[in-house]
């Protein structure tokens, strides 16, 4: 392994320890220092092949970090305005196919692949949802998109049937990329396109003859028919993500909320609930807290048979926990400024008076000392 391939490995890792909304920074400050360190050894290796020796390196880990941050992108061909067409990169969003990874969207029929680093979303496919699952998992990602809507301005909900396994159609010539506009946002002529096609379908929604979920897909300019792709039907269970992430770079502060929430429709009464809060605060210096907790919330009302019933119950018991989570929170920073900031501070001794170090002969012990 050359020199340079080993300090990039040392410092790839640290992509996944950026703060909220500082990846970018973070994997330029890399750049820089590596392009820096060759410099100072007069090596002959070329910004460029740098960069594009980083930008392998680093694909891994910005996999792993936007995976974990529940990163929001906005899928290719929908909307600049649309809503519909953004949806969260996770774990439980990603598909093997054929040795490739691609990601379902949460409420669009489509799958699609990704640039982790500038988040532009290719190779849209048309993609068929867990059958036995799909009325629950769209009840209650309705039902989050709304809770959302009230509690947090830039957040995102999504909820996903985790995989039976590797989902069947498709080629490997019919899944290969395409061009993609910067940051995976349509052009204007696609918007353009699909706008008209989103009235059309308007037009039709009116007649009655189209159901919410081919509309989302007209929308997103995605056909809703023949397939690509299709997940293993099946019980399974169910895992929603709910984030919201606030940035203010001009008061040097950011925080994130994370909630993964899974549920088992065979054990409807328990709701497995995990938090990740972090917020970093950066004027004059570099601090965070990071906070996470996971528990098991009791549901009442949820029956598998009546989806839209179970969806709304689901929901209640998120909001309740959500809401005792952040005023727990609350408590703990008040209680941190108040105790344990002050037990950290050095106490005055019994004079209660500051040492004048300058005159410390004139105290007992400086004489004792001096003796």
């Amino acid at each position: 392994m050359s020199a340079l391939s080993s300090r990039i490995s040392s410092l790839a890792p640290f992509l996944l320890q950026s703060p909220p909304g500082q990846v970018e920074n973070v994997y330029n400050d890399i750049a820089g220092l590596l392009q820096a360190e060759e410099d100072t050894e007069g090596s002959s290796i070329s910004e460029k092949e740098v960069n594009i020796q980083l930008r392998k390196a680093a694909d891994p880990a910005l996999k792993d970090h936007n995976e974990q941050q529940f990163v929001i992108v906005k899928v290719q061909g929908g909307t600049a305005t649309s809503d519909a067409t953004s949806t969260i990169i996770c774990q439980e969003a990603r598909l093997q196919v054929q040795g490739r990874n691609r990601y379902r969207h949460a409420r669009l029929p489509i799958s699609f692949e990704i640039d982790h680093k500038t988040l532009a979303t290719t190779a849209v496919k048309s993609l068929e949802h867990n059958a036995e699952v799909e009325p629950l998992r769209r009840a209650w990602d309705a039902a989050l998109a709304e809770y959302i809507g009230d509690r947090y301005p830039d957040g995102k909900a999504a909820v996903f049937a985790r995989l039976l396994g590797e989902p069947t159609g498709g080629s490997a010539s019919e899944i290969e990329p395409t061009a993609a506009p910067e940051k995976g946002l349509a052009s204007s002529e696609e918007a353009d396109d699909s706008d008209k096609k989103a009235e059309e379908d308007a037009e039709t929604s009116a007649e009655g003859s189209q159901d919410v979920e081919d509309k989302a897909a007209a929308e997103s300019n995605v056909p809703a028919a023949s397939a690509t792709l299709k997940e293993v039907s099946g019980p399974a269970p169910l895992v929603a993500h709910i984030v919201g992430t606030r940035l203010n770079p001009r008061n040097f502060w950011a925080g994130r909320w994370r909630g993964t929430y899974t549920y088992d429709p065979s054990h409807s009464s328990v709701l497995a609930a995990r938090y990740q809060i972090v917020v970093h605060y950066y004027e004059n210096g570099n601090v965070q807290m990071n906070y996470e907790h996971s528990e098991e919330l009791a549901v009442s009302g949820a029956s598998a048979q009546d989806a839209e019933s179970a969806a709304k119950a689901l929901t209640r018991a998120i909001e309740k926990a959500e809401g005792e989570v952040a005023e727990g929170i609350s408590k703990q920073v008040e209680e941190l400024g108040g105790d344990a900031f002050r037990a950290m501070r050095r106490m005055l001794p019994v004079t209660k008076q500051k040492v004048n170090w300058d005159k410390l002969v004139s105290y007992k012990i400086g004489s004792e000392l001096s003796k």
